[in-house]
């Protein structure tokens, strides 16, 4: 794989990272409770980390592969292969003290020089060759580096990337499936019915319109129901009960009033 395709499937894998984060956000239990394995919920933040720990290895292996092979000119985005027998160069052996750039590439078993030649303080008369100028520490790890470390960084490298092109295969999946749950969740909740209660409160009586009465019979008792007619008369002089046909009283003659 190489570099470019590589930094692609990076952008990808944080494109799905942050999908994830909001679908996460907006229903953090949807997935478990549609049987999702809680298994696959922390690939997020080991897709997040492997992301990091990819650029920052990335960076500092981009850095000690220029400062070990300045006549070279590495790719800035990592070139295609990260394992350490292709880009850290092969160490010295272990009989033969490295050399010191000022100093001349003198081998220690030589014997030592006859009497008027140059003495081995004195500075050389061209520039040192390539190969000692590689071998000098790269400042951005101190005084201390040696080829172990260069090695185990980019052994670091190949570790994170492996790591963050699994999380990556593993992200699709996951996403799917909890948009699968978050669906299913909507669904159920609207299916189900609605919560048992107590039943629904009276609407209050109408209030009667401003400036008026309302509409009804007036306050006060129910009205009475019409007497039935009189069958008899009486007499306003003897106080007789006369029929009520009679026009006159029968005991004392009076007319009837």
């Amino acid at each position: 794989m190489g570099s470019t395709e590589f930094m692609v499937q990076m952008e990808e894998l944080s494109m799905a990272a942050v999908r994830m984060q909001e679908l996460m956000r907006k229903s953090p239990h949807a997935a478990v409770e549609a049987g999702v394995p809680s298994s696959c919920l922390p690939a997020l933040d080991a897709t997040l980390a492997s992301v990091l720990a990819v650029a920052d290895s990335t960076k500092r292996l981009a850095a000690s592969q220029a400062s070990l092979s300045p006549e070279s000119h590495p790719d800035p985005g990592m070139t295609s292969s990260l394992l350490p027998s292709t880009a850290a160069p092969a160490l010295l052996p272990a009989s033969t003290p490295p050399p010191v750039v000022g100093e001349p590439s003198v081998p220690p078993y030589l014997p030592p020089p006859e009497s008027g030649s140059v003495p081995s303080s004195a500075p050389p008369a061209s520039a040192p060759p390539p190969a000692v100028v590689a071998s000098a520490p790269p400042p951005e790890f101190g005084d201390g580096v040696d080829e172990a470390k260069v090695a185990s960084v980019m052994r670091f490298a190949q570790c994170s990337r492996e790591l963050a092109i699994e999380a990556l295969q593993v992200m699709p999946a996951v996403e799917q499936a909890t948009m699968h749950a978050i669906s299913l969740r909507s669904a159920r909740a609207a299916a189900a019915p609605p919560p048992a209660g107590p039943p629904p409160a009276r609407p209050p009586p109408a209030r009667p319109p401003p400036g008026g009465r309302p509409a009804g019979p007036p306050p006060g008792p129910p009205p009475t129901a019409t007497p039935p007619p009189p069958t008899a008369w009486s007499c306003a002089s003897c106080t007789y009960e006369n029929d009520v046909s009679a026009p006159t009283c029968g005991m004392c003659t009076a007319p009837r009033p």
